[in-house]
């Protein structure tokens, strides 16, 4: 049986119970055997959720290890790089060809350098602007009784492991 049949068993159930179909003792009896099932299957769920949170943790920290290595390889790619580059510009060599690969000089396309964004004329500047809502501040107005038209408090719960 899953859990989610057990919870629509019990569920089931305390409907009965409420329009009188089932007496409470009915009721209590089944309960007590449905239970045991519902907190078995719950404390399975619960110990696999566990498991993959470790396993999450594990990832991430393998992640952050990979990304280090990656940011490494690439600096060092870029400064072996920027010394070909100077290397080969100072002795006047446009290409170097080998029986695997060509390397050359290329022309980059032109790029614009702003020193000082303030002085630029109007006509070429874009102001970007972000909204965002002031959650915390809106929270605490809402729980002081201010009614704020789109904004609502929500309650919900988590399951927490201790």
């Amino acid at each position: 049986m899953k859990l989610y049949e057990v919870n629509h068993m019990i569920v089931d159930l305390k409907n009965k119970l409420a329009t009188g179909e089932l007496d409470e003792q009915t009721v209590q009896d089944t309960l007590e055997g449905v239970l045991p099932i519902m907190q078995e299957k719950a404390k399975n769920i619960s110990a696999m959720i566990l498991n993959l949170q470790s396993d999450i943790r594990e990832l991430k920290l393998a992640e952050e290890r990979i990304m280090k290595r990656r940011k490494s390889a690439e600096k060092s790619a870029q400064w072996w790089l920027d010394y070909l580059l100077h290397s080969m510009e100072a002795c006047d060599v446009n290409e170097i060809k080998t029986d695997e690969f060509v390397a050359k000089l290329q022309r980059n396309p032109v790029k614009v350098v702003i020193d000082d964004i303030d002085n630029l004329p109007t006509k070429y500047v874009t102001q970007k602007v972000t909204l965002s809502a002031k959650k915390k501040s809106l929270r605490e107005a809402l729980q002081a009784g201010e009614k704020i038209d789109g904004v609502e408090l929500l309650k919900s719960n988590r399951v927490a492991f201790k």
